[in-house]
């Protein structure tokens, strides 16, 4: 009986414990990061990237400096690419609180997809297209006619 009140409490704080550190990990600050993007498509062997650009106020764990909203942005990237061609993409965003740091990373995959006797298409595009900090154009009001 006695080993089976300490095989329970065991457990119970096996359970408890990683519960706890998981809650700590969670806390989040928010904190100035540059961040850039690139494309993949495999159809039509072709690389997008995207110039490296100061994100305001990202939300990062304070434990792992991981970036939170990391894979919305890789997400609304690739449908804003598959809406644009049509065409599969992978996506990832990288992300760095210094910006040397991440040019010299854009700097290596640019190298890496443009080397010679590559036939990758790599091209450029605008970061605030997929974030959602810049608006579509306004459609124009209808003009009010007078009777």
């Amino acid at each position: 009986m006695r080993y089976a009140l300490i095989s329970l409490l065991a457990v119970t704080l096996s359970l408890a414990l990683p519960t706890q550190a998981g809650a700590q990990s969670s806390r989040t600050q928010t904190r100035d990061i540059y961040v850039f993007a690139l494309a993949r498509c495999f159809t039509d062997s072709s690389a997008t990237f995207t110039p490296v650009t100061l994100l305001r106020g990202a939300t990062v764990t304070d434990k792992t400096g991981f970036l939170v909203s990391r894979n919305a942005m890789a997400l609304r990237y690739k449908h804003y690419l598959e809406s644009r061609t049509g065409l599969p993409h992978v996506c990832a965003v990288f992300y760095d609180t210094k910006r040397d740091r991440l040019e010299k990373k854009v700097l290596q995959l640019r190298h890496l997809y443009t080397r010679k006797g590559s036939a990758l298409k790599v091209s450029e595009s605008a970061f605030t297209d997929f974030t959602g900090n810049s608006a579509p154009p306004a459609a124009p009001a209808p003009a009010a006619t007078q009777p």
